[in-house]
């Protein structure tokens, strides 16, 4: 795969693609993914599991570091892992991110990025007959303290065919995920 088509992550989907031993798949499926400095940093810093899983997927060249070649970070609400990702992003010529956090998906889709989540990754890896169901695994995300907004929940389900109901509108998809509390002031719309 060329430079041009790779994905830029931040930490928070690598970090839930660790716990769920499936950042193997996430270079099968998408190429190896590009990290800013100052993720691999973060990433390895807390030196969990996690930690070495990153690690070894960093050794094994699924996940690539890259140097960001951001000045000040023009997102003060982002942090600097979630800020050099979207400047790392917004410079390659695929302009793709994988990023949980809302704020920094906002962000990055003003700075004329795309931008699929751990969730997204999921559903685009039961569509491509990779797992046979995200429901579990989401259901062990929950478990390791990642918030995911229940609604979001639902459409990943309903979009995956593993439960009935209504389905999806057009621009509505299940892509945020992240390590931190839900924001009280989220309504349906922001995902």
């Amino acid at each position: 795969m060329v430079e041009e088509d790779l994905v830029v992550s931040n930490s928070s989907p690598l970090i839930a693609l660790a716990r769920l031993g499936l950042l193997d798949l996430l270079g099968d499926l998408w190429g190896p993914v590009l990290v800013p400095h100052v993720v691999r940093d973060e990433l390895l810093r807390k030196g969990t599991a996690d930690a070495a899983d990153i690690q070894r997927a960093i050794d094994a060249g699924s996940v690539r570091v890259r140097a960001s070649q951001a000045g000040p970070n023009p997102w003060p609400h982002l942090g600097d892992g979630e800020a050099a990702a979207i400047h790392l992003a917004a410079q390659s010529p695929s302009k793709r991110l994988l990023a949980d956090d809302r704020d920094a998906r906002r962000a990055a889709l003003a700075a004329g990025c795309s931008v699929v989540g751990t969730l997204g990754f999921l559903l685009h890896a039961k569509q491509s007959g990779r797992i046979e169901s995200v429901a579990p695994l989401v259901e062990r995300l929950q478990a390791a303290d990642f918030r995911i907004d229940p609604r979001l929940v639902n459409a990943l389900l309903l979009q995956a065919g593993e439960i009935e109901g209504r389905s999806l509108g057009s621009g509505q998809s299940p892509e945020t995920v992240s390590p931190r509390p839900p924001i009280a002031d989220r309504s349906p719309a922001d995902g």
